[in-house]
């Protein structure tokens, strides 16, 4: 056998083979043997590309790649310089490779072919990628005031700068907004809210082309009740009293806080108890009467209707002393009739010898009158009571 003897690429031979031994005597020729000579690398394959991912981010960290190289070549992985596996072409050329469990961060990948007879192709050009399996900081979430009279509350919460923050309701997703670069949010519902308790939370998706979604986060229970109680209703036991501490009583929502107004001055609160009843008692007034009403206000700051009005008089002062103007002085009238004037509208008390005989009320203009009822004694004892009634009769 020639061993110098040039061959050309891809060209197959047959060759055989003798024995000669020292004696000289040389064997039959072998079989024929088809020896191919192939001395051409591969085409270099073109850069794989990335299974997956956006733009060449994957939040997958055993990522697959993908291409094409010499049919049936042995298809070398490379990152940077270190060889990280290899992998077959098929009959057309198409191969894939899963990369063992990389950390994240960036890689530059090239491969190489190598054909059967051993000839390596030059590297591939370069597919660069990123692992990025980090999601962003589980948000939270808060509101100023909870519960809330305002329908159209507003929650605010902090995650990752720069972060998508899906809010979601009862479950249902109902806004995204932004995080800015400090990582704060905010939103405020629209439309407006019934009244009810809702489970409130939220997730957040980083916005570089991973898109990693964090955890859910921990509810918010959010009570919305925008609706105002019911006007009390006050009532007192007099309107006219001489009490300069009157006392009024009344119904309102339970567990409200029950505002008193004098005219339009608030002058106190008082608190309703569980089962809707409160009493206030005035410091105390000066004589007059007064414009005395109520509202109610609930937990969240709801606030009533005005109450019923009452028109309260405090008077305590006693009134002048009545004066009689006239009496008839009985001679056969067992009735005599007593006339006279007092503070208008007062209850006028008759007093015969220490002892009330009636009682009667002066009219609008302060006049009374009031008949007696008389047992006259005997004939001669007559004018004996005839000095009697005009000596003992007392008006009060």
């Amino acid at each position: 056998m020639d061993n110098d003897r040039a061959y050309d690429d891809c060209i197959t031979t047959h060759i055989t083979v003798t024995a000669t031994d020292v004696a000289g005597n040389t064997s039959v020729a072998s079989d024929p043997f088809p020896l191919t000579v192939d001395v051409t690398a591969p085409a270099t394959p073109p850069a794989p590309t990335l299974v997956g991912g956006i733009g060449n981010v994957t939040n997958d960290n055993t990522p697959d790649i993908q291409g094409t190289a010499e049919n049936n070549s042995i298809v070398t992985i490379y990152s940077g310089t270190t060889v990280v596996g290899t992998t077959n072409a098929n009959a057309t050329g198409n191969y894939t490779f899963t990369f063992p469990t990389l950390a994240d961060g960036s890689y530059t990948i090239r491969v190489t072919a190598t054909d059967a007879a051993g000839n390596t192709s030059a590297k591939s050009p370069a597919l660069t990628f990123t692992v990025d399996t980090q999601a962003p900081a589980v948000p939270t979430l808060t509101t100023a005031v909870n519960p809330t009279s305002n329908n159209t509350p507003t929650v605010t919460g902090k995650t990752d700068p720069n972060t998508s923050v899906t809010i979601y309701k009862d479950g249902t997703a109902v806004t995204t907004v932004t995080s800015n670069g400090s990582g704060d949010y905010t939103y405020t519902f629209s439309p407006a809210l019934a009244d009810g308790t809702y489970a409130l939370t939220a997730t957040a998706k980083c916005n570089r082309q991973c898109s990693n979604v964090s955890n859910v986060s921990t509810p918010l229970n959010l009570t919305v009740d925008a609706t105002a109680p019911a006007a009390p209703v006050i009532t007192t036991s007099k309107l006219i009293t001489n009490i300069n501490t009157p006392v009024i009583n009344g119904t309102a929502e339970a567990n409200s806080t029950v505002t008193i107004y004098r005219g339009a001055t608030a002058v106190g609160t008082v608190s309703v108890n569980a089962s809707g009843n409160f009493t206030y008692t005035f410091t105390t007034l000066a004589d007059g009467t007064y414009a005395v009403s109520a509202t109610a206000k609930d937990a969240v700051g709801n606030v009533s209707p005005y109450s019923n009005i009452l028109n309260i008089t405090v008077d305590t002062q006693a009134p002048p002393a009545p004066v009689v103007s006239s009496r008839t002085t009985p001679a056969n009238d067992n009735t005599p009739t007593v006339i006279g004037t007092a503070e208008a509208n007062s209850i006028v008390t008759i007093y015969s010898d220490g002892a009330i005989a009636g009682t009667t009320t002066a009219n609008a203009s302060g006049a009374f009158t009031f008949t007696l009822q008389v047992h006259w004694q005997t004939d001669c004892g007559l004018l004996q009571q005839q000095r009697r009634m005009q000596r003992a009769i007392r008006v009060l």
